[in-house]
């Protein structure tokens, strides 16, 4: 009985982890399972979403980059760089997602799903880049 219930949480964790690389799991999770963090927006054009994993345990996370319309626009070409998707991370590793310059968009925000993991499993940030190679020039955390 046992390794049914193990078999049957190791499918549900792997149909989750497919559905999260772009925040909505394929299939409905109880209550409580996902858990999701959201930044402010702010203002720019090349921004970077980062993902600390706290806990001494890996973690599936997504980290996902929207407009300030509600697009995802952390899919390629824009986002040259994704870690938070697939993959659990590790304690203590940083996932990121990236989005470059984009016509038409001018200010976004980061959206952070965690499977089967509360609020204070992880940190996680938005930053935004000056494109003059000038470093960052605004960063919020998410909550």
């Amino acid at each position: 009985m046992k390794t049914t219930g193990m078999l049957l949480a190791a499918v549900v964790l792997v149909l989750a982890v497919t559905g999260l690389a772009h925040g909505e799991p394929p299939f409905t999770i109880p209550p409580g399972a996902l858990t999701r963090l959201v930044t402010p927006p702010l203002a720019g054009l090349d921004f970077l979403c980062q993902v600390v994993n706290l806990t001494k345990a890996p973690l599936f996370v997504s980290a996902t980059i929207f407009d300030d319309g509600g697009t995802d626009i952390s899919s390629p070409p824009s986002a040259p760089f994704i870690s938070c998707e697939g993959a659990p991370i590790g304690p203590g590793v940083v996932c990121t997602t990236r989005v470059t310059p984009r016509e038409g968009v001018t200010s976004a925000y980061c959206r952070v799903g965690l499977f089967a993991a509360g609020p204070n499993s992880v940190r996680a940030s938005l930053q935004v880049f000056d494109l003059n190679g000038g470093g960052i020039t605004a960063a919020v955390e998410a909550h």
